[in-house]
């Protein structure tokens, strides 16, 4: 994932939440999120390290720009 979101989140020890927090956050499954976070809709960092096995974490400042831009497409969708 993004390298240096990654750098930047452990210097600065920022809030970072986990699928399952995410999903209820926002009222979906953590496939869903997993499925987000696959299609490059949603930025995450893998925490795991090298080999098959994944665990994410998003950065809080990562879901606020998702949920703006959820905000945004729901805002523009409305009937006039």
């Amino acid at each position: 994932m993004n390298k240096k979101l990654a750098r930047r989140v452990a210097r600065q020890n920022q809030y970072v939440f986990t699928i399952t927090e995410v999903a209820r956050r926002l009222g979906v499954s953590d496939m869903h999120v997993g499925n987000l976070i696959d299609g490059g809709d949603l930025e995450a960092i893998n925490v795991a390290g090298r080999g098959p096995r994944k665990a994410w974490r998003i950065p809080r400042e990562a879901l606020e720009r998702f949920q703006a831009r959820f905000r945004n497409l729901k805002s523009e969708n409305r009937p006039k």
